[in-house]
């Protein structure tokens, strides 16, 4: 076998066995053991974490905590979680899709993806897109326009409405 071959192969074969590799699974309920409508484990309230009180822009206040492990906002109403905020790209569905996903991507991976023009919830993300695949999932970006262009997500939210 010539080395071109053999760094073809080499090639062939990485590509075939990589996979997406990331820390914490979005779900259509929430981050990894962190579930909409149910307390703060614990094993997350043990780690490091930092109070945050914040209204979105439609006057929602949001009054919880931001987590280090995983690295997400998860806010309450009670003691029950209502909204979860997402800014790091070490936190992805398991189909790989988040902070950093283009609009097309998304597109190619859930099966009706509704995208349209929101108010600003925080800055920097007037469109949304939502797949029914997951429902309570919401992928901001920018605009529409650079949504449209290739722009990425921003934040997701998780939450019901």
């Amino acid at each position: 076998m010539t080395l071109m071959k053999k760094v073809i192969t080499l090639i062939v074969l990485f590509i075939g066995v990589s996979t997406v590799s990331f820390a914490w699974e979005i779900t259509p309920d929430g981050v990894d053991s962190i579930v909409l409508g149910k307390p703060i484990p614990s094993t997350v309230m043990e780690g490091e974490k930092a109070p945050y009180d914040k209204v979105a822009a439609d006057y929602l206040p949001l009054k919880g905590f931001f987590f280090k492990n995983p690295p997400i906002i998860v806010a309450r109403k009670g003691a029950k979680v209502s909204h979860m905020i997402i800014e790091d790209q070490n936190v992805m569905t398991k189909e790989g899709i988040g902070v950093g996903t283009t609009l097309k991507k998304l597109n190619r991976t859930y099966q009706n993806v509704v995208f349209h023009a929101v108010p600003p919830t925080f800055g920097d993300d007037e469109a949304v897109a939502v797949a029914r695949d997951m429902p309570n999932v919401k992928f901001y970006f920018k605009d529409v326009k650079s949504a449209r262009a290739g722009g990425k997500v921003v934040r997701i939210m998780i939450f019901k409405e």
